[in-house]
């Protein structure tokens, strides 16, 4: 039986996880960095939500191993994906906030992971490091 698996990323729900912060609001990670949580003007992928969403979809491995999966009981998995955007654009520090200990998860993390450069968050006029998630949605069609 031929499966047809299609990830679905939620508009608008890119750094949904920040908004519960103030304006502004940071964190130091282990490295001693200032990273910002909600920045003034937050991060974006080039061209983008639409084609953020556009680039995940296409660079997506539609794996058989769905049914492998220990935790899959329905149509959907969801895994949430955590990672730094840079100064330069770069994503750095990609961890799961939320994950099933499967291969999905290693493919939304890989994924992530070869996304280009976004355009950088700023905050009060200066280029800053900004935290953001991704809710990233296997869904069985």
């Amino acid at each position: 039986m031929k499966t047809l698996l299609s990830v679905i990323f939620f508009s608008f729900c890119f750094g949904a996880y920040s908004q519960k912060y103030e304006t502004g609001k940071y964190f130091i990670n282990e490295k001693k960095d200032t990273i910002y949580i909600t920045p003034e003007q937050m991060p974006e992928f080039p061209g983008g939500l639409k084609n953020c969403m556009r680039f995940l979809s296409k660079n997506t491995k539609y794996l058989q191993e769905l049914y492998k999966c220990t935790y899959y009981n329905g149509p959907q998995i969801r895994s949430i994906v955590q990672f730094t955007i840079n100064e330069d654009g770069s994503i750095s520090d990609i961890k799961l906030l939320k994950h099933f200990d499967c291969i999905l998860d290693k493919e939304a993390l890989r994924v992530i992971s070869i996304m280009p450069k976004w355009k950088p968050g700023v905050h009060k006029g200066k280029v800053i490091k900004t935290q953001y998630s991704i809710p990233v949605t296997f869904r069985l069609l």
